[in-house]
C-alpha cells in the first residue's frame, strides 16, 4: 500500500478527508493486486474509482464483515450483479468447498473479469446473465467502466 494510502486507510475522519481522499482516487495509474480476507484476490485498475476503493479496502467493508458472519461451509450464495467479483470472491472460502457461489453479471466487459477472477475457486460458478421476475429482454448500456452499466434505451 502506498504511504497516502495507509495514511488514510488508518486514520479517523478528519476534516478534508474527502477531499484527499478524491485526490489519491484520481492520481492512481496502474494495475494492484488486492487480496480479500479468505485469501482470494482481485487484479483492480487504479484509474478505476470504485476498484481504487476496493484495493484501498474502503468499498463495502461493513457490509463484507457482515457477511463473514452470516456465512458458512456449506452455504449457498447469489450474487446478483456480481460487476467483477469482490462479493463472490469474499464469500467462496466462507462457504468453503461443499458450498457454492453463483455469480451473475450482464455487462460483457464485467462478467469477463469476474471469470477470470472466480478462477481462482472452484466454488464459484458465473453466469454472464441479469436476473429478473420474469423472463425477458432488455437494452443494456455498458457504460465508460463496469461500475457504470445499467439498463438503457440506448444500449444493445
Amino acid at each position: 500500500m502506498d504511504l497516502l494510502a495507509e495514511l488514510l486507510w488508518r486514520t479517523p475522519p478528519f476534516k478534508g478527508k474527502g477531499r484527499v481522499l478524491s485526490h489519491w482516487v484520481r492520481t492512481r495509474k496502474g494495475r494492484r493486486t488486492r487480496v480479500l480476507p479468505g485469501g482470494l484476490s482481485m487484479s483492480l485498475d487504479m484509474t478505476i474509482p470504485y476498484e481504487a476503493m476496493v484495493w484501498i479496502g474502503w468499498e463495502e467493508q461493513d457490509e463484507l464483515l457482515a457477511l463473514a458472519r452470516l456465512l458458512g461451509p456449506g452455504d449457498s450464495f447469489v450474487d446478483c450483479g456480481a460487476n467483477i467479483g469482490l462479493w463472490s470472491l469474499v464469500a467462496a472460502p466462507l462457504v468453503g468447498t461443499s458450498g457454492n457461489v453463483e455469480a451473475f453479471e450482464p455487462s460483457p466487459n464485467a462478467a469477463a473479469r469476474l471469470a477470470a477472477h472466480a478462477a481462482q475457486s472452484s466454488v464459484i460458478r458465473v453466469h454472464a446473465a441479469a436476473l429478473a421476475d420474469e423472463p425477458g429482454s432488455v437494452t443494456f448500456d455498458v457504460g465508460e467502466t463496469h461500475n457504470l452499466a445499467r439498463i438503457s434505451d440506448n444500449g444493445s
